[in-house]
């Protein structure tokens, strides 16, 4: 891994032409080359290969059966369409989506971004997540920003992540839709590293908010994140209903270990006075789950995405409470002329 992260360094002097155009540069291999769309690219690409992708607005994208990193270039804003899919990763394979956000067109209750049946290591990286609003004809649910089914190996770092909001209702016999969750996983193993993670609001006259995060026969590790219920529906008249709030997370038959989070319920919705209000959601629901709250605090290790060989590589570890903020640089180099050396970030 390490050796095809400095060919890809060696690499990108050539790609200063990506800064001007939506294209996709896949570093090495047989594959190697520009793409102009990243569905073509990805469908070009072998197992291990790096996709470099310049600032634009792609269409949602499928990746089945083969490991690839899907990596923005430094300082491009990198948007995928709703409804993007990764399924069927081998067990000895790596996807890795670095810098990527949810945008385009919104169709109406689609999820963000789904990861399905995946025995390999899928990991998400300063990515933005967003599920999609319900609203016309589509399903009265919000989507959720990130699905996960079936995934053996699931690591968020520093990742930003909102649920959709529900339908609202103009009408007495029909509830808000409820809000999609800000990640929802079943039969999963996931952690959570210094991400923010927000339920959406729940649509008009009952709709609830989602959860921080809803889980569901899956083990679970959070560390240095903050997840929050969303909002429950507003009541349009007294007649009507207003929504519950989502949970910070919710968790069925789960286990879990929580260092140095923040949860925060959702609150219930406003509105017209009304006879039946909406509850405030939990900071933290449990049922028939198991809870490990580790001591001290949460620390990550970051470095830059793209480094020349014969530049220095800064490695900076900060610590993280709610309360205070704390960090060490160490500064290495990729070849063995020059020792590493620490100093205060």
């Amino acid at each position: 891994m390490l050796h095809r992260l400095v060919c890809v360094t060696l690499a990108a002097p050539l790609c200063a032409s990506l800064a001007q155009a939506r294209d996709v540069l896949i570093v090495e291999g047989p594959a190697a080359g520009s793409y102009a769309t990243l569905q073509s690219a990805i469908n070009a690409a072998q197992d291990g290969d790096v996709l470099l992708l310049g600032p634009g607005a792609y269409a949602a994208f499928s990746l089945d059966g083969k490991g690839l990193t899907l990596a923005a270039l430094p300082g491009a804003a990198v948007s995928v369409g709703y409804g993007s899919l990764v399924q069927n990763v081998p067990a000895s394979s790596f996807v890795v989506l670095q810098g990527l956000s949810t945008g385009g067109s919104m169709p109406s209750g689609v999820d963000g971004l789904a990861l399905v049946n995946n025995a390999g290591h899928v990991r998400l990286q300063d990515c933005t997540l967003r599920g999609a609003n319900s609203f016309g004809s589509g399903p009265s649910r919000g989507g959720d920003a990130l699905w996960i089914d079936a995934c053996a190996r699931v690591a968020l770092v520093g990742c930003n992540a909102t649920g959709g909001n529900g339908k609202n209702s103009g009408s007495a016999l029909a509830a808000g839709g409820n809000a999609g969750d800000s990640v929802r996983l079943r039969n999963s193993t996931l952690a959570l590293h210094g991400c923010e993670l927000h339920g959406g609001r729940g649509g008009a006259n009952g709709g609830e908010g989602g959860d921080g995060v809803n889980a569901q026969q899956s083990v679970l590790f959070v560390a240095g994140s903050q997840l929050s219920g969303g909002v429950g529906g507003d009541a349009l008249t007294s007649a009507l209903c207003t929504g519950d709030g989502g949970d910070g997370w919710d968790l069925l038959t789960t286990s879990a270990r929580s260092l140095d989070n923040q949860f925060t319920p959702g609150a219930a919705g406003g509105g017209a006075q009304t006879d039946c209000p909406g509850v405030v959601g939990s900071a933290e629901d449990l049922v028939q789950s198991s809870l490990v709250v580790e001591p001290g605090a949460a620390r990550r290790l970051a470095c830059p995405t793209f480094v020349r060989d014969t530049l220095p590589l800064q490695l900076a570890i900060t610590e993280h409470r709610w309360m205070s903020r704390c960090c060490a640089r160490i500064d290495a180099r990729l070849g063995p002329t020059a020792p590493a050396r620490s100093a205060p970030c």
